[in-house]
């Protein structure tokens, strides 16, 4: 033995470290043969016994097994990490694609909910002032004072379309470093009667039951399919059709069913479609149902919503996710 034989463990350690597979095994082979021819050159040499023999091939045998031990169970540990760096880029890389279709999502629906309410304000604001206008101009020359009270349904709807699309450009324009839009109260149930009363005096309301207190955003479904039921009225029923309105208030939903006797569309997408789209996405997203289409009864349009209060509606809203 020679001071050489240091390089047998380096040499040992490195493939087993850096050598891929079954490959680093040959080391072992290698080794165990060398482990005895090796010994037997020393015993012509130096005068040896059985018991010198089996220390000389332990020795020679452990210098090569316990450095491939360390040099793979260093390469497995390296390995190891290696796999868990892949997995957490994987795993990151996966949470920015979920972020990023969530912001999708969300944008969305933000520009979903943004049309609807463009929609029926504008809709809604200006068939009323096309509706009151014709009637002024009607009533101008034989009944001056019914013009006036046209004239300021006009102006007052308008007023009032035109705050709120200012309040929902200001949130759109709002930026981070800039003051909060000013919300104004969004419309309740009580406020459905005089939106009615405002819209055209051929529309009639019946009212069911006292309203109970709902959530906003169930109030505002509501109000805005009440309004753009009579909104449809206005613009395809005709100018000597009537309506009935009536509101349903139970303890486990509100039920909106708008009846005119107008000569309607034959498509009720007419349009577009837009409004009755909204409709149905309002009403779903409380979990309630909207029929809208001919009646079977006889000429004209029915819109018929049922929309669920309370544990009802997390009920049907959770039936729906399942769907």
């Amino acid at each position: 033995p020679t001071i050489s034989l240091v390089a047998i463990p380096i040499v040992s350690y490195s493939v087993a470290r850096w050598t891929p597979g079954r490959m680093a095994r040959s080391v072992i082979v290698i080794g165990a043969i060398a482990s005895v021819l090796g010994p037997l050159t020393w015993f012509g040499v130096y005068a040896s016994n059985p018991n010198a023999d089996i220390l000389f091939w332990g020795a020679c045998l452990g210098a090569v097994l316990t450095p491939y031990a360390i040099g793979r169970r260093s390469r497995e540990v390296a390995e190891s990490r290696t796999r868990q760096v892949h997995a957490a880029e994987e795993r990151y890389r996966l949470l920015l694609a979920e972020r990023e279709q969530q912001n999708r999502l969300l944008e969305a629906s933000t520009r979903a909910m943004i049309a609807r309410e463009l929609h029926d304000i504008v809709a809604h604001s200006l068939s009323v002032m096309i509706v009151q206008a014709e009637g002024g101009r009607a009533a101008a020359t034989r009944k001056p004072e019914v013009a006036a009270e046209a004239l300021d349904t006009i102006a007052e709807t308008g007023r009032e379309a035109l705050h709120e699309m200012r309040r929902i450009v200001g949130v759109l324009r709002a930026g981070p470093n800039e003051e909060p839009a000013s919300y104004a109260p969004a419309p309740t149930l009580e406020e459905i009667p005089d939106m009615v009363a405002r819209t055209s005096d051929r529309i009639t309301l019946v009212v069911q039951g006292n309203p109970q207190p709902v959530s906003q955003a169930l109030a505002l479904t509501a109000y805005r399919v009440t309004q753009e039921a009579l909104t449809n009225f206005l613009k395809h029923a005709g100018s000597e059709a009537t309506a009935v309105a009536t509101l349903t208030y139970s303890a486990r939903s509100i039920t909106v069913d708008v009846v005119d006797n107008g000569h309607g569309v034959d498509d009720p997408t007419d349009g577009g479609g837009n409004g009755l789209r909204g409709m149905y996405e309002r009403v779903s997203s409380m979990g309630g149902s909207l029929a809208a289409g001919p009646r079977d009864d006889g000429p004209g349009f029915r819109v018929h919503a049922v929309i669920p209060i309370g544990d009802a509606a997390r009920n049907a809203a959770r039936e729906g996710i399942q769907r």
